[in-house]
């Protein structure tokens, strides 16, 4: 009885310390899983991060280049009231010309 006890605490032993190895493995492989998934949350946020640069340089590009051209659209602008105001001032020269060589 005592041979048969001893031998059935040795195999309780033996299943414990497999039942132990084999949750040492399933924590090992939760761990390696966790740093899996980790990594690959890392690597989508450094993702998203490029495309928000992207997306957020392409707008500023976008907006410098509306601002060029809204300056260039003034300095057209503002060349074209230049030419007006001299063309205005050329006839209005010419027609006192014109007036003072009638009155004349």
């Amino acid at each position: 009885r005592e041979r048969q006890g001893g031998v059935e605490a040795a195999h309780q032993e033996r299943m414990l310390a497999e039942d132990m190895r084999f949750r040492a493995l399933e924590l090992s492989f939760a761990e390696v899983m966790y740093e899996r998934k980790e990594h690959h949350l890392a690597m989508s946020r450094r993702a998203v991060e490029r495309m928000c640069d992207l997306e957020l340089r392409r707008l500023f590009e976008a907006w410098v280049g509306r601002v060029e051209s809204e300056k260039d659209a003034r300095a057209q602008a503002g060349k074209l009231a230049e030419l007006e105001a001299a063309h205005i001032l050329a006839l209005t020269s010419e027609q006192e010309r014109f007036a003072g060589s009638e009155a004349a």
